[in-house]
């Protein structure tokens, strides 16, 4: 899976097992930063009815983003992470922080 951004320089995939319980997403950028309104990343093939929870990932090392850090991200970056509704990550998604040039994030989703 991957999802479309308007700024070519953002990268999003997605892998979701086959039962649609856990997801592994990395979001790239490949350019450099410009001014740029965060975009959203639908997380799509997840099962809208059930709730997930939604965690960072470190093996990669720290990411370093911009101006914008979206709340979810601080949740997700603890141990528990944070739960969230399947449906509101297919429809709404998650809100992206502006990342610095050639920086990804990792995000893991697991159903409840």
């Amino acid at each position: 899976m991957h999802a479309d951004f308007k700024d070519p320089s953002l990268r999003a995939r997605g892998v979701v097992n086959a039962e649609r319980t856990h997801a592994v997403w990395v979001v790239a950028t490949v350019d450099n930063i410009r001014d740029w309104l965060a975009e959203r990343l639908p997380v799509t093939g997840l099962d809208s009815d059930r709730t997930y929870r939604v965690r960072m990932r470190g093996e990669i090392g720290e990411s370093h983003w911009g101006w914008v850090t979206p709340q979810w991200l601080t949740a997700a970056q603890s141990d528990g992470g944070f739960v969230v509704p399947g449906r509101l990550l297919a429809n709404i998604g998650l809100q992206l922080p502006n990342l610095w040039p050639m920086q990804a994030i990792v995000l893991e989703f697991e159903a409840l």
